[in-house]
């Protein structure tokens, strides 16, 4: 296993890896819950972006930043609030690119992912994972 690490470069690369991991599952659980079984393209971006962030939240613990939160459940919880900057950026821009300009759904949650990506990573990496800010965390045994 590679260890997670304190340095930002490799924090954001890592993040943007399981960003794409996340996206695959939460851009194949939109295009289902859209195209086949008809939910409205902004109700199903909530449900899949919600499910993306759950592997995202479970993948960024492990192995993305060096610093794991102590209570997962108020980390788990913070994260979902700061998340839901990323979910207004998504349903924003699929709602605006999608429903009122007309475009592809495919070009709006791409435009989506990546506004979001940089708002989920940032206040990730500065507000939640991040010694200074109150928010109980440890630093990783595989850190050094």
């Amino acid at each position: 296993m590679v260890a997670p690490t304190d340095c930002l470069h490799l924090q954001a690369s890592r993040a943007l890896l399981v960003s794409v991991v996340a996206a695959a599952l939460d851009t194949g659980v939109l295009f289902l819950l859209n195209k086949h079984f008809g939910v409205p393209a902004t109700i199903a971006a909530v449900f899949s972006y919600l499910l993306g962030g759950v592997l995202q939240y479970l993948l960024s613990s492990w192995w993305v930043f060096s610093r794991s939160l102590s209570n997962h459940t108020v980390g788990f919880t913070t994260f979902v609030i700061l998340s839901l900057g990323g979910l207004a950026i998504t349903t924003g821009a699929i709602g605006l690119v999608h429903d009122h300009l007309g475009q592809s759904l495919l070009l709006a949650k791409v435009i989506a992912l990546g506004l979001a990506f940089w708002w989920n990573f940032l206040s990730r990496r500065y507000l939640l994972f991040n010694r200074g800010v109150g928010m109980p965390v440890k630093e990783s045994a595989a850190a050094g």
